[in-house]
This record gives structure tokens, sequence and C-alpha cells, in this order.
């Protein structure tokens, strides 16, 4: 099965915290109520699908450490992550408000186990996300930020850019970049390197145009991952952060 781990990096402006709820619970019962999850007592719905199983999900001490939240989860048989993912951001985003006014700065995206994909890459998984497009164009402001995606092959970092930025439109638009623009990238959200998990790959950097909001987010990182199971065949492991750049008060 898939493993999905998501992280929220940012910080609570006002407490709204109820010492009798936690994260998981709270992200548990909004994925029931969305039909995302269905419990194991619950027969599922034929009307709604089941994206993910719960594993887990907590609030991280407020430390000034930028990374406030993390939630797991793994993906039901046969779920592509290109469907679940901007369901999975919006669920984890609507949770943490629960706690209180929520600045975001961005999320991480650590994925494993994942569904290779085959030689000719399901078409209708990226038609699923561009016909969201209408309801981004009359209903989001635009903002930028920049996508990092870690540990790509040698030599898939440019192929990867250059395909996201054929799929740019008037509300999304990928764009490659050298070094990070904007607002610096959190330390915690480069990958942990231990003796077991060296330093693998490429590191792609991407400027990134896209509505406000984390269901936009949750698009714009689920195309990206498309493009990298797609690019090179057997990709089960992938790794990108999407973190908002700061507004130019000049």
């Amino acid at each position: 099965m898939a493993t999905v781990f998501v992280e929220a990096f940012g910080r609570f402006l006002s407490g709204g915290y109820h010492p009798d709820e936690d994260l998981y619970s709270v992200f548990r019962a909004r994925s029931v109520l969305m039909g995302w999850y269905t419990p194991p007592q619950r027969k599922p719905s034929s009307l709604s699908p089941v994206f993910w199983r719960m594993e887990e999900a907590d609030l991280c001490e407020q430390n000034d450490a930028p990374r406030i939240a993390t939630a797991q989860v793994g993906l039901e048989a046969g779920v592509p992550i290109v469907i679940a993912l901007p369901a999975l951001i919006q669920c984890f985003d609507d949770s943490l408000r629960r706690f209180g006014a929520v600045e975001l700065s961005g999320y991480q995206v650590t994925a494993s186990g994942l569904e290779a994909m085959q030689e000719s890459a399901p078409f209708h998984l990226l038609f699923h996300l561009f016909e969201m497009t209408n309801y981004f164009e009359v209903s989001h402001r635009s903002t930028e930020a920049t996508m990092i995606v870690y540990e790509l092959a040698k030599g898939y970092g440019l192929q990867l850019a250059t395909e996201l930025e054929k799929l740019s439109t008037n509300t999304f638009r990928y764009q490659r970049a050298a070094y990070t623009p904007g607002r610096d990238v959190p330390s915690e959200m480069s990958p942990l390197l231990t003796p077991e998990r060296p330093k693998v790959g490429m590191t792609e950097y991407l400027r990134l145009s896209l509505p406000e909001g984390p269901d936009a987010a949750g698009r714009a990182m689920a195309i990206a991952l498309y493009e990298i199971l797609t690019l090179r065949q057997g990709t089960t492991d992938a790794r990108l952060s999407l973190t908002y750049d700061e507004p130019d008060d000049g």
C-alpha cells in the first residue's frame, strides 16, 4: 500500500485549540465527512470515492519551528496519488484550522510505494485535474510560490521543468528556476539524511504562479507528481515541496 506523508509549515496566528481534541481525531472526522475515508466498522458508500486509510496526524510543538503539523495516510488499493492528493491537502488544511487561524507558508509531500505508471500513462488522470480550471479562474486570487522536487535522477530535472511548462495555463504557470526566489525554504523541508538514507539524485527548483488556497496547492503538486511518475517509468517514490513567496512590501 502506498504511503503519503504530508507536512504543513507556517504558524498559528490565534488560538482555537481545544485540549480535548487532537489533530488525528479532527482529521479523521473531516475525512469521514467528505467521504474520503471510511472507518472499518462502516460500509463504504457507492456515492463517494474512498481515497485513504488513516495512519497518523499530529500538531508539532509551537517552539518557533516552521513545521506546524504532519499527517500520514495509506492510499486505498488502486487509488492514484494524482487523484487523492488535492483532496488530502484540502482535508489536512481544513483540519488545521479547527485549532485556530493559520498562516501557512507551504506544504511538503513525501510518497513511497506508489503504483508505477504504465508505459502509456493514463491521460484521464491529467484530464481530471484540468477539469478544475474554470473553478479556479472565477474564484481565486493569484499568488506566487517555489516548488522543489527532490531526489530526481540525473537529467530528469530539465525534462520535468519542460513538461510542466507545457502544461501551464493562465491560472497555473510553471517556470524553471536556478535558485530559490522569494521566501527562503525552511531547512526542515530538506529531505532527512541518515546513513540508511543518503542523499541521492538531483533537486529541481520551479517558480510557480497559482491561485490561493490549499485546493490549488494540491492540484499544482499533483500535476508535478503525474509528470515525475510519467517521465521515469518504474518510479514509486517522490518528494516535493511548495513554499509561498513572501509578498513584496515595496
